[in-house]
């Protein structure tokens, strides 16, 4: 292997000067949570259309949110389409394009409120290690979870169990937590980074379920974490936060593949929320993920195996399977479906995908 101990390996320094990394002000991260722990005055934050489709539509349209039980996501998409009884010249030109075009957007809403739906259950999946959303790996191969997943995991409980009375106990309490994170940052190790980035992801979701004034106001904060740890994780590396070569090595070991494909599925769920389902809040939108370099992720029974030779004989399996690589790739195949060739990769992907690939899968049919 190039770099058997390339996860623990970590360097000093987070400096103002550097063009990959981002120094921020200390404090200013936990500000909100510690000092100002719960505002509920503050209704600055909501969620909105993304910026690069807003600025497609008509300003003046108004926006319709996908509703569902859990809370109120909006989709980055703009559902708005033309009725089918609008005026007498669009009627007569009748119309299976048009027709065509109303059931697409129909289908997309529908989509998008599954992708909000799915990942709404995302923290109550926390609760216990059995069902760790899709972009949190259980690590079985470890006697014990790492301290920071396993305070995700009480913090979850306490957002399960949360009431109005407690509601500000329970950010406190996660306000605490980021802060620990924050000053951790410059001397964490690769994998303290990644499962930093995993609860922060958490907490975004959270924030956005919950539905509250207060609550959501924390977002812009949860943003700037998020963008600080991948700059640390880029400085370690060397190079993209979310690009890890180790993974293609024959020796590469279960753990570093397991770094590298919890990577690649942080980064899938990051875009799911910030392209398909766009968060605003406070004026300041999640960084967004180009599409034409999110990568797809390795099948079911790969990325659950509990012990390395279950691991290498399943991954031995997928590879052989000839597997997609990137979305790109699978919305091509989709789009092609009806070639053998491409039907055949989909009926493969299909077969082995978990939940993960399944939201892929409904997030390639908003493309």
């Amino acid at each position: 292997m190039e770099n058997p101990s390339i996860l623990q390996q970590q360097k000093p320094g987070l400096t103002a000067n550097s063009s990959q990394t981002e120094s921020f002000v200390p404090d200013t991260l936990s500000s909100d949570y510690t000092t100002h722990a719960y505002n509920t005055s503050s209704s600055s934050s909501d969620v909105h259309q993304s910026s690069d489709e807003r600025g497609a539509n008509d300003s003046n349209t108004e926006k319709t949110p996908v509703s569902n039980s859990t809370n109120s996501w909006q989709t980055a998409l703009d559902f708005q389409c033309s009725s089918l009884d609008e005026d007498d010249g669009a009627q007569t030109g009748a119309s299976t394009e048009l027709l065509h075009t109303y059931q697409v957007f129909t289908t997309s809403k529908f989509a998008a409120g599954l992708l909000s739906q799915a990942i709404s259950a995302f923290p109550q999946m926390m609760l216990r290690r059995q069902t760790f959303p899709p972009f949190i790996h259980a690590h079985w191969h470890l006697p014990s979870l790492p301290e920071t997943l396993a305070n995700c995991m009480s913090i979850a409980q306490l957002f399960a169990t949360r009431t109005t009375e407690t509601r500000p106990f329970l950010w406190r309490t996660i306000g605490i937590e980021v802060k620990r994170l924050q000053d951790e940052v410059e001397f964490a190790t690769l994998l303290d980074l990644q499962n930093a980035l995993q609860s922060v992801i958490l907490f975004v979701i959270m924030a956005i379920v919950d539905q509250d004034s207060g609550t959501l106001s924390l977002a812009p904060n949860f943003f700037l974490m998020f963008k600080v740890l991948c700059n640390r994780s880029r400085d370690i590396l060397g190079g993209s936060c979310f690009t890890y070569p180790g993974e293609a090595l024959p020796t590469t070991s279960w753990e570093d593949w397991i770094y590298a494909e919890t990577r690649r599925r942080i980064i899938c769920v990051w875009f799911l929320i910030s392209r398909i389902l766009s968060v605003r809040a406070g004026g300041s939108p999640m960084p967004q993920y180009p599409m034409n370099l999110l990568p797809v992720v390795s099948s079911k029974t790969v990325w659950e195996a509990r012990s390395t030779t279950e691991w290498q004989t399943e991954k031995a399996l997928y590879d052989a399977s000839d597997p997609m690589t990137s979305f790109e790739e699978l919305v091509n195949a989709k789009r092609r479906s009806n070639q053998p060739y491409y039907r055949r990769k989909l009926e493969t992907w299909d077969a082995g995908a978990d939940k993960m690939g399944t939201l892929l899968n409904i997030a390639a049919e908003l493309m």
